[in-house]
């Protein structure tokens, strides 16, 4: 690691007591890593999302595609500079330069399509979280640049043309807000959490040194300093605990915001994992499932569940609000809400890489329109072929489908929801899964009954 420097990002002078100043010079290796995997995903991403430009705005696609390769090269060239030359915790300039270009990038084609019912408002959102979630730098220094892009934003768009559709605009902006907010909420836990585990380990350390220095003579302190050390080790765990239910957290979040954008769908996503839980645990006493279906699966996919509709984040107003039927046109559309999703999880997965409950959510998202007699999408397949994850979730989510009041029909009772899922059993459902779902029945029914009853009170 290269020592502190005159323009050191983190230590400058009178910047703090040395112990802060050292947390930062500790983290410099892992800034340099988290700028890579931010350029990396500038490289990548920023051109793949090219397909949606020729979909939804077909006349734009060519000079979008421009736009998104200028700012992939741009990333390309940061990435470079970052690999061949070891700046310390300076490549935070590098990370900086990326979250200006890619954002300044959607700035402009939001301009070009003059428009404040875009989905990409959405754009926005991915760089403020993975600027704000990824970069180990101080909070208010995330802020003051994340402000000023979206400043900039408000400004071009207001200045250029007030928005004809006030309501709209409100609803897209308030959106971008909560995300900026989940963002820096994400990002000042995450700081604080490895400032509390930087202080244990140097604890740790002093308390090591102190055990060497007096461990033959003073054999009462060693084992006084012992249980401090195991002490200072639990601690660590519950930190690291804590640190993993904050990334859970934010990702329910997100998913409790895309999912807030239909105003029908109301508690849709407690309801679901209530739902994939029962009938999770009523599989698992199934002994064909029992050793697949243990109490961590049943953990997981509570959590996962909540991730379904991710994709529909993605997907216009204009089609995920309809409130009459769907074009063709229009159900391809919300029909790539599944691919969307799971091509985002499966890059958070890959990032992550110990949340397991990230990894169902993928399967979750892409397979949860999955048909067992293989009639399905997006990619047909059948049978158990499809992950046992997502034939839970498609019987819980038709149940609530079903039952709840929507934009574009009414609610029906619980016996005519069961009815028409006993008629897809082999079909459209997976058979031990709908025979699961019928022996916890009378259950679900009095659940719907205790969420109804909660958003009468409410």
């Amino acid at each position: 690691m290269s020592g502190p420097s005159r323009f050191s990002f983190w230590n400058r002078p009178g910047s703090g007591p040395p112990e802060i100043a050292g947390f930062y010079e500790d983290l410099s290796p892992l800034l340099r890593q988290r700028v890579d995997v931010i350029l990396l995903l500038g490289v990548f991403l920023v051109p793949l999302f090219s397909f949606l430009d020729f979909l939804l705005y077909p006349e734009q696609g060519q000079l979008f595609l421009m736009y998104r390769l200028i700012a992939s090269c741009g990333c390309l060239l940061l990435w470079l500079i970052n690999r061949l030359k070891n700046l310390g915790d300076r490549s935070f300039y590098l990370g900086l330069a990326a979250f200006y270009l890619v954002g300044g990038v959607i700035l402009l084609m939001i301009l070009v399509l003059d428009s404040f019912s875009t989905p990409y408002y959405a754009g926005l959102n991915l760089v403020f979280i993975g600027f704000g979630l990824l970069v180990p730098a101080r909070t208010r220094r995330l802020f003051l640049h994340i402000l000023i892009l979206y400043g900039v934003y408000l400004i071009l768009v207001l200045f250029r043309h007030w928005p004809a559709y006030n309501f709209t605009f409100l609803a897209n902006n308030m959106f971008v807000l909560a995300t900026l907010i989940i963002a820096l909420v994400g990002a000042k836990t995450n700081m604080r959490l490895r400032r509390r585990e930087y202080r244990l380990r140097i604890d740790l350390e002093r308390v090591q040194e102190l055990l060497r220095a007096h461990s033959a003579s003073l054999e009462v302190l060693v084992d006084s300093k012992q249980k401090d050390l195991l002490q200072k080790v639990r601690q660590l765990e519950e930190q690291q605990e804590i640190q993993q239910r904050t990334q859970r957290a934010t990702i329910f979040g997100l998913a409790k915001l895309a999912d807030s954008r239909d105003k029908y769908t109301g508690e849709h996503l407690d309801r679901m994992r209530a739902y994939c839980r029962e009938i999770a645990r009523e599989l698992g006493r199934d002994p064909r499932y029992r050793q697949r279906v243990d109490p961590l699966f049943v953990d997981n996919l509570a959590e996962s569940c909540t991730l379904h509709d991710l994709g529909k984040v993605a997907i216009p107003d204009a089609v995920l609000l309809k409130p009459g039927p769907l074009t063709p046109e229009e159900y391809e559309t919300i029909k790539r809400h599944t691919s969307i999703g799971g091509e985002a999880l499966r890059d958070m997965d890959e990032k992550l890489g110990q949340a397991s409950f990230i990894q169902m959510g993928r399967e979750i998202a892409l397979y949860h329109h999955e048909r067992f007699d293989g009639r399905g999408y997006p990619q047909g397949i059948r049978g158990e072929a499809i992950p046992l994850s997502a034939l839970i979730v498609a019987v819980a989510d038709t149940y609530d489908a079903l039952t709840a009041e929507r934009c574009y029909q009414p609610g029906r009772s619980h016996a005519e929801a069961v009815d028409i899922i006993t008629r897809e059993r082999g079909a459209q459902f997976h058979p031990d899964v709908v025979d699961a779902f019928l022996r916890i029945q009378d259950r679900l029914a009095s659940l719907r009954t205790e969420y109804d009853d909660r958003s009468e009170k409410k």
